[in-house]
């Protein structure tokens, strides 16, 4: 039976750095020479036959969406020639989830997909990035990885990437997908999926050849807010916003006047919400100012689906049903 043939994208992050001691785990740099967790990691040749191929070198908060959409482009050429089995992306935890779900709304579900990281450098004591790395690796070649979208494979956990989010500043098992749960664990030589693949319908766009996204600004809530801030990121041209509301989405009276600017203005509004757990439900605000509730989707991950609505031209109230079965 011959093996997966897997590419690893690397784009850097915690997973590809190195600590001054082996005691330092939340203060490293990334090493520009290499990926050190390819040299700690062994055995991965005898998963699959592996080819790696280094995309960028920096941590992912510094990552730009034309980053994510090349690696996109890359992984969509790659399935195109049947030049792989399955794709594994290594990649900085700050912002995994984002590029996760924008990879999982751009790539239609097939071979499997599967990222990970590290919340260690390599050089720490109990480092987790090769182990993440060679179960990413053995999920990646997994039949029954196949057709699931994108997955985030992480303190054998393995996530999808529509619910899963960093919850923690440090801690290993940083990941959490707090309502939906995980799509599957791994407990040693055993990787369980708690579900079938999802035949349920889910956004999916085309990739398209530039990198330009249309700008969606997220504006965060607390409690003395006011409209200023909603104000300035519509007369600086963004295209969208996003409301990280409290609770439920709410959104203070204050900011009642800006959100009628934006109705008038024709840029849509989506509320989400700042707790980190939960969906947001429609609300009177919504028929009163034209905003609309967010679902599911945190605030990160709504700015990216809204971006790529606009995109493709879709109206307020398309993308408003975008977000109910997003």
């Amino acid at each position: 039976m011959s093996r997966a043939r897997i590419t690893i994208f690397t784009m850097g992050g915690t997973i590809a750095s190195l600590g001054a001691t082996a005691a330092a785990t939340t203060v490293y740099k990334i090493d520009p020479a290499r990926d050190p967790v390819l040299d700690a990691v062994g055995g991965l040749a005898d998963l699959a036959e592996i080819r790696v191929v280094s995309l960028a070198k920096v941590s992912s908060h510094d990552l730009q969406l034309p980053d994510v959409l090349g690696l996109a482009r890359r992984i969509a050429a790659l399935r195109a020639s049947g030049g792989a089995d399955a794709v594994v992306v290594t990649h900085g935890t700050d912002t995994m989830e984002e590029t996760a779900y924008l990879l999982d709304l751009l790539l239609p579900p097939g071979p499997a997909v599967v990222m990970t990281g590290a919340m260690r450098p390599a050089s720490a004591l109990s480092a987790d990035g090769p182990l993440n790395l060679y179960t990413a690796v053995r999920l990646a070649a997994l039949p029954a990885a196949a057709g699931r979208g994108v997955l985030v494979c992480v303190n054998d956990r393995i996530g999808a990437a529509r619910s899963i989010a960093k919850a923690h500043t440090s801690a290993p098992d940083a990941f959490q997908a707090a309502e939906q749960g995980f799509a599957g664990a791994v407990t040693g030589d055993e990787i369980t999926f708690f579900a079938p693949a999802s035949a349920l319908p889910r956004p999916c766009f085309t990739l398209g050849e530039t990198d330009d996204l249309p700008r969606v600004e997220i504006i965060y809530s607390y409690i003395g807010m006011d409209g200023r801030a909603l104000e300035a990121a519509l007369r600086d041209g963004a295209a969208g916003v996003v409301i990280a509301g409290t609770g439920n989405g709410s959104v203070a009276e204050t900011l009642k006047p800006a959100l009628l600017l934006a109705r008038e203005a024709g840029v849509p509004v989506v509320r989400a919400s700042r707790a980190g757990a939960g969906a947001v439900t429609a609300a009177d605000i919504d028929a009163e100012c034209g905003a609309f509730p967010a679902g599911w989707l945190n605030p990160q991950k709504a700015r990216l689906l809204m971006m790529l609505a606009l995109r493709e031209g879709r109206s307020r109230d398309e993308i408003a049903a975008l977000f109910r079965t997003a």
